[in-house]
């Protein structure tokens, strides 16, 4: 990783979770790109970002690209650092992901339970 890097890549289909996660990762002096879950390879491969945050849905079969190209990375060098939002039913249907990610926020998400998080992952 580049010294001084502070890009953050934020996946969610919510435009409104979206703007919330940008925000609160604005506050830890992240740069902040949020994506659909459709665009978040892509911008995975072009920025490069030092940590990740996504927002899961049980449903949301989208984010298996980005999850497969994450657990890449992770066996290669151990980044980007990988943030999960979502609720306890989602995180328990999900397929397992050992490793994959450094913290678990549970919904609803806000920026007093987001930022502690960021900021403890931000200083690894």
């Amino acid at each position: 990783m580049r010294s001084g890097d502070n890009r953050a890549l934020i996946v969610s289909t919510s435009p409104i979770s979206r703007i919330v996660i940008a925000r609160t990762a604005e506050g830890v002096y992240l740069r902040p790109d949020a994506v659909p879950p459709e665009a978040a390879v892509r911008a995975l491969r072009t920025s490069d970002p030092r940590m990740v945050i996504i927002e899961a849905a049980a449903s949301d079969d989208s984010l298996k690209p980005l999850m497969s190209e994450l657990a890449l990375r992770r066996r290669e060098r151990q980044m980007p650092r990988v943030v999960l939002i979502t609720d306890a039913m989602t995180h328990r249907d999900m397929p397992p992901m050992e490793g994959l990610f450094d913290a678990v926020v549970p919904k609803p998400v806000t920026p007093d339970t987001l930022q502690p998080v960021l900021e403890r992952l931000s200083r690894l």
